[in-house]
This record gives structure tokens, sequence and C-alpha cells, in this order.
């Protein structure tokens, strides 16, 4: 699967489960906008009424005007506060299943990362999928829907400037987009860095009285700095780049605006429409460039997550889900291992091995250091699977995914465990 379509996919599932959030989100936005659109044709509408001096209607525009006003402030109140709601909402749920990826795997292909690199993959790449995807996602809606009632006014009280402002916006949409391949790259580095970053505290602080036993702190603080430089810099590299993004986007939006008022200002010379008119234009033009600028900003950071995802993605080897689904294995008499031989770093460690284990019997292997005991042990309890020949349970063969974990308990030699 390529990076976009897994990324892609990602974001098809999380609209799925959560599409009765999306579309409560869309209803507050629709109705901020609408608040929004109306506050605009009524500063139109005072300014239209203002020389009939009527003491009376005046009053009774500023009540309206307040009304107005705090019923968008409630509406974006609601918006902003479901919003924190729902996106904390899915981050449980891809911690969930972050950490099932991480847990699926075999021994043996947990074993292949360090547990720092499995930390930073739960704790920083998830958030870097917060901050930069699924907050962006439910602003970009918001956005998109407020730009969809604004842009319906302006239609209908100037096609000519929508259009112009249509078009402004898919030519300058075009450059911000080209930035999003080097956020994702940027992004990408930064996860690396916070990888090797974890693993330094993790190094220090898990080994911390060997460490000082051992006099060596100061090397691994060395280490912990020229680390910490080289996390800060991708840091600081990528936070560059979000933020040119956001300047080019602003400049950009801006750009739209201000051909959109010159149009609007050519139409009031030519008497085509009136000055209230175009202020209810200008105001609505607000409500439409500025989320207008936000989606330009949104899309590229997005983008910037796709090797992000696709990295959580590939965290376990695809068992995630279907290991749960096998039979429970039940033992009745005897584990038999018929010819199992085992290469390491091509290494014999085990050659041409054959027993059978009876059930309730107690069994002592015996032999010098390096011999292949734990080979063997880690063979019977399914932690390593790349072996030649076979294991039968009750002269049932046992596959080679299938797992030992439902009939052997194992424990790893360890000086806290005796």
């Amino acid at each position: 699967m390529s990076q976009h379509d897994g990324s892609k996919s990602s974001m098809t599932e999380i609209i799925a489960k959560n599409w009765r959030s999306i579309l409560i989100v869309s209803l507050t936005s629709a109705l901020y906008a609408l608040a929004s659109v109306v506050s605009a044709a009524y500063y139109g509408y005072i300014v239209e009424r203002s020389h009939h001096k009527d003491a009376t209607l005046f009053f009774m525009m500023i009540v309206a005007g307040i009304t107005v006003v705090l019923l968008r402030y409630v509406f974006d109140v609601i918006n902003q506060t479901l919003m924190v709601k729902f996106v904390g909402k899915i981050m449980y749920g891809i911690r969930e299943k972050t950490m099932s990826r991480i847990t699926a795997n075999q021994v043996s292909e947990f074993g292949q990362n360090k547990v720092s690199s499995y930390t930073s993959n739960l704790l920083n790449d998830v958030e870097l999928i917060e901050i930069n995807l699924i907050e962006p996602f439910f602003d970009l809606i918001s956005q998109i829907i407020v730009v969809i009632i604004s842009s319906a006014v302006i239609l209908y009280y100037q096609p000519t400037v929508f259009l112009i402002i249509i078009l402004g916006s898919a030519l300058v949409f075009l450059i911000p987009t080209l930035m999003s391949k080097k956020l994702q790259e940027k992004q990408l580095a930064l996860s690396e860095k916070s990888e090797n970053l974890t693993e330094s505290v993790t190094d220090i602080l898990n080994g911390f009285a060997t460490v000082k036993a051992t006099q060596t702190l100061p090397y691994f603080l060395k280490d912990f700095q020229r680390t910490n430089q080289k996390y800060t810099q991708s840091r600081i590299s990528s936070g560059q780049w979000i933020m040119s993004n956001y300047a080019t986007s602003a400049t950009l939006g801006l750009v739209v605006q201000y051909a959109a008022v010159l149009t609007a200002i050519w139409f009031i010379m030519q008497g085509a429409i009136s000055i209230g008119i175009m202020l209810t234009m200008v105001q609505t033009m607000n409500t439409l460039v500025y989320p207008l600028i936000g989606i330009f900003q949104l899309i590229p950071q997005m983008k910037s997550t796709k090797p992000i995802v696709k990295k959580i993605e590939n965290l376990s080897k695809g068992q995630d889900d279907h290991q749960s689904d096998l039979p429970k294995r039940v033992f009745n008499e005897r584990i038999t291992l018929n010819h199992i031989s085992v290469n390491l770093n091509d290494k014999t460690i085990l050659d041409d091995i054959s027993l059978s284990l009876i059930k309730n019997k107690k069994y002592l292997i015996i032999g010098p250091s390096g011999s292949g005991k734990s080979t063997l042990a880690n063979v019977l309890a399914g932690f390593i699977t790349n072996f030649d020949g076979e294991i039968s349970v009750d002269d049932q063969v046992v596959n080679a995914n299938d797992q030992m974990f439902d009939i052997v308990a194992y424990v790893n030699q360890s000086p806290l465990s005796f």
C-alpha cells in the first residue's frame, strides 16, 4: 500500500467511525457562519438606513446587533468545545489501536526495535498526528462550511466578485500545496529525532544505578546533549516550515480579498451596487477569506502527517486483529518437537532436535553456555518461529504462524526473578 493510500484509508476509517461527531461540528459551524453572515448583512442594513435619522430605529438596531454578536459568540464556543471533545475521543481510540498494534507483534518481532522506539511511537508520533491531522481535520470541516455559506451570500449579491474570489483561490491554492511535500519530510525527520531523544532518556533513567556505578554518566549525558541538539534543530526546522506555510497562505488570502474589494468598489463606481451592499460584501468577505486562508494552511499541514501515519500502521506485521480470533489451544497429553533446527546469524544453535514432553512431568535441560537451552525454550514457547521441523500438541501439528502462548508460560532469566 502506498503512503498516500495508507493515510487516505486511515482518514476514511476515522470519518466512518465518527460521522455523527463530524455532522454535529458541521451543524454548529453552519450556525456560526449564518450568524456571521447575518451580522454582515445587518451592518450594511444600518448604513443604508442611517440617513433616516430615526432614533427608535437606531436603538432597535443596537439591540438586534448585540443579539447577533452574542449568537455568533455562543455558536463559536459550542463549536470549539465540541471539537475539543471529539478530538479527545478520537485520540483515545488512536492510542488504544497503536498500543494494540505494538503488543500484537510476536516477541521476536517486538525485539527488533527498542522499547524507547515504541514509547516514542505511542506518545510523540501520536501527538504529531493529533496536532497536525485530527485537530486540523475538524478545523477544516468548520472552515469549509463557513466558506460555502459566505460564498453563497457573495454569489447572491454580486456573481462577478464571487467568480474572482474562486479563480484567485484556485490559483493561490497551488503554492501552499507545493509546500506539503517538504512539510512531510520535516515531520518525518522530527519523528525520527524524537524517537532518538526518547531512546537516550530511557537508556539513562532505566539503567541509572548501573550508569552511576560504572561512572559512565558523563558519556551518557554527552550523548543526550548531542541527541537533544539534533531534536531541537529538527523541531525548529519543522516549525519554521509550518510558520512559512501560515504566512504564505495568509498573504495569498489577503491578495484574493484585496482583488475582490477592488472589484466591488468598481461596481459602486458604475452604480451597480449600493454602499450598504458593498459593506455587507466586505464584511462577508472577511468571513470568507479568513476561513479560506485557514484551508490553505490546514491542507498542507494535514498532508505532512502521511509518513507518520504510515509509520504507525507498520508497527505490527499485520497480526493485530486475527490473533484474538484463533481458537484457544488445549494441551492434554504431550508436546512433541520433531527434527527442530535453528540458525541465527548464520550460526547453528539447534541441530535436528527431537523430544516429547509429557503433561504434568518436570524436565531439567542441562548443557554448557551457548548450547541452545534458552533457544529451545523460546522455540517451545513460540517466541522463535523461524525454525526447521515441526511442533505437535497432542499429535496435532502447530502451524508456523500459530502461537504456543495458550499452553506454555515462559519466564525469562533475570536476577530480579530469583
